[in-house]
């Protein structure tokens, strides 16, 4: 689907330049689109590695932690 072609263009852009702040969130929304809410998290830490004062970044990371341990489900929809 689209989602898995926006996650092997924002790979390899990333492969490209690894420091993309913004690729590794669009990643990490994508990721999240496709249901691999694991891997779409560690895209947004890296994302705050690279710029912690992104608090954008800091809210979704944490609304997403809050729904896990609330128990509510992952995906597209349950990320909004």
């Amino acid at each position: 689907g689209h989602f898995e072609e926006a996650s092997k263009t924002l790979r390899t852009a990333l492969a490209t330049d690894p420091q993309n702040h913004l690729a590794h969130y669009e990643l990490a929304l994508t990721l999240d689109a496709i249901g691999d809410r694991t891997a779409a998290e560690t895209e947004l830490a890296v994302v705050l590695a690279l710029r912690p004062d992104w608090s954008e970044a800091r809210r979704l990371l944490d609304r997403w932690h809050l729904k896990k341990s609330s128990g509510q489900g992952t995906g597209i929809g349950a990320s909004r």
